[in-house]
């Protein structure tokens, strides 16, 4: 499977871009800023599919762009839906101003256990909550794309007005049980392996 990364924005997100096996199509997980920069990397081809590993704008803002130009599904947390359009759950108001009345329409809502298939790839969805309450990650392929649950070395902040400290740490357990060949593609800094991050990271001590 091949799979680009892109860091954007001022929060350098990690947008990751993966390829069908044909190469003629991909699919975008947390599209945010610097859409040229990403563009540049989808080339010719088509974009089918958008998946938003939670709801905060560092990830989701120029998903409606892109599905609009590109007539992409964009996939989200189901209980990541009122962060949708209520920004004020997890950051002040006229925080970022200039996105304040961006809408973001999805196709369709994930929950634990679904599946997702692009090209001849197959995804099962993780319900991770912890960081925001509807964070999901896509596990297949050997790949883990988990957005800000697990870090390289670190873990996703759970000081938002709807984190806990709780589900974040389950969740980490929960991904403590993975192949530990399997590569964690996080949604900012280094990629890493879930038996690397058992092995040297200190939220993943149980």
């Amino acid at each position: 499977m091949k799979v680009r990364r892109a860091a954007v924005g001022e929060y350098a997100t990690n947008c990751y871009i993966v390829y069908s096996s044909d190469d003629k199509s991909t699919m975008l997980i947390d599209p945010a800023f610097d859409i040229d920069r990403i563009e540049h990397f989808i080339g010719e081809r088509k974009v089918t599919d958008i998946v938003l590993t939670h709801a905060h704008l560092d990830h989701i803002y120029e998903a409606p762009v892109l599905r609009k130009k590109y007539g992409a599904s964009v996939y989200c947390g189901a209980d990541d839906a009122p962060l949708l359009k209520d920004r004020r759950l997890y950051a002040p108001q006229n925080f970022m101003p200039y996105c304040e009345d961006r809408e973001y329409p999805v196709d369709r809502f994930l929950k634990d256990g679904d599946e997702l298939c692009f090209s001849d790839y197959k995804f099962g969805i993780l319900a991770l909550p912890g960081h925001t309450p509807g964070g999901i990650a896509l596990y297949g392929e050997g790949a883990l794309f988990c957005g800000d649950v697990l870090f390289f070395r670190s873990c996703g902040r759970t000081d938002f007005e709807l984190g806990s400290d709780a589900d974040m740490r389950n969740s980490l357990k929960r991904l403590s049980a993975l192949d530990p060949e399997t590569r964690v593609y996080p949604g900012h800094g280094f990629t890493t392996t879930i038996g690397a991050e058992i092995e040297n990271n200190p939220f993943m001590r149980f």
